[in-house]
């Protein structure tokens, strides 16, 4: 089971699309607890992949819950009392507080003390253990009502207070955060620049599988291919390609575990691994999977994550002076259990049919393979 802090199970994650036969480079190093996969057309690969190796690295460091000394550690364990944090923290706190009312609470960082009482980590590993999704009951133990009425207000994003003029934040009353899934977002869009700054023409960053940054177009003057995983099915089947334009990120939320769980003594009772921060309950989810590319990482992470989770009518934008939605995305792709969905929250000047359902590849473009939780690059 996963809260929604995490683009919900981190997979079904794209696959990316790439052909090696031209001038690209391509590396791959551990961080944030998955993969990151970098992918770049020009410029020194030693000098790149040392600065992003060292981004990376230091967001981990600020952002990861499982740091003993990160800013977001800190912030847990201070029992209420204001924290100096990284002004690169402050930016990202005062981004989870916009992005939750965004979202109308269904991307919620603040989820920590809920999902801890679903006890995800318990479930989990009684699947991996191979005791079954649905007859393990040994791990996981649905919350009662009154355990749920207790934890719930902690998740109120009133709990975090952001002061970015003294670079200091607090988390009152206990509530806990994680910033997993909005921090693989920066951290992808500011690789992506920071590649951009250092002489690339063209670079894809994956962190993860779900949180992918583009920039430029490939040597052929073709769009980055990214493959979207059918998240109900093999791991070789996928729905179908994004063509991912230049400075434009791309996230994927996905129910793939499904009803992880049922629960007895009283009665059988199948729950889903996703937890709707709203209510603290399993989510009722009608879609498999939810991509949505925008201009900013973290934005594209909350809301395939609100569309997930409650629907297009979650997600309410922002407008700007003159009436239009800020940080609108440009396409939205929704995997539902009678097909795929395609379509634009808002035509702006970027097309916003750039999806690709997988019959319309031709011969020469198959053979890509679709891995296990991490992608793979496959030729295309």
């Amino acid at each position: 089971m996963t809260s929604s802090t995490s683009s919900p199970t981190d997979s079904p994650g794209p696959e990316l699309l790439v052909d090696l036969r031209d001038s690209s480079w391509r590396m791959s190093f551990p961080a944030m607890g998955t993969r990151v996969d970098l992918i770049v057309e020009g410029g020194s690969a030693r000098q790149m992949t040392e600065a992003v190796c060292e981004l990376v690295a230091r967001h981990e460091r600020l952002w990861s819950r499982f740091s003993a000394h990160s800013d977001v550690t800190r912030l847990n364990t201070a029992c209420g009392q204001w924290v100096d944090v990284d002004p690169a923290t402050c930016a990202l706190l005062a981004r989870v507080k916009d992005l939750i009312d965004v979202t109308s609470g269904c991307f919620n960082p603040l989820i920590e003390p809920v999902r801890q009482l679903w006890d995800p980590a318990g479930a989990l590993a009684a699947l991996v253990a191979g005791a079954g999704a649905a007859t393990s009951t040994e791990s996981a133990t649905t919350p009662g009502s009154d355990a749920l009425a207790e934890v719930l207000p902690l998740c109120s994003p009133g709990m975090l207070d952001v002061d970015p003029a003294a670079s200091r934040a607090r988390l009152k009353g206990g509530a806990r955060i994680d910033l997993g899934a909005i921090a693989k977002g920066a951290s992808a869009d500011q690789a992506r620049d920071l590649c951009a700054r250092l002489g690339a023409r063209a670079a894809l960053v994956s962190i993860g599988t779900s949180s992918i940054a583009a920039l430029g177009r490939r040597s052929a003057g073709t769009p980055w291919r990214v493959g979207i995983r059918d998240p109900r099915s093999s791991e070789s089947s996928w729905l179908g390609y994004v063509e991912l334009p230049d400075r434009m990120s791309l996230s994927t939320s996905g129910d793939n575990l499904g009803a992880l769980v049922e629960v007895a003594p009283d009665h059988a009772q199948r729950f889903n691994h996703v937890i709707d921060p709203r209510s603290g309950m399993p989510a009722r989810i009608l879609a498999r999977s939810a991509t949505v590319i925008c201009a900013d990482g973290m934005t594209a992470e909350a809301l395939s994550t609100g569309m997930l989770i409650g629907g297009r009518q979650a997600v309410v934008l922002p407008h700007t002076a003159d009436g239009d939605a800020a940080a609108s995305p440009s396409s939205i792709i929704v995997g539902g259990e009678r097909g795929v969905m395609a379509g634009g929250i808002r035509v702006d000047a970027r097309p916003a049919q750039i999806w690709h359902p997988r019959q319309e590849l031709s011969e020469s473009d198959g053979g890509a393979g679709v891995s296990g939780q991490n992608s793979s690059t496959s030729p295309t």
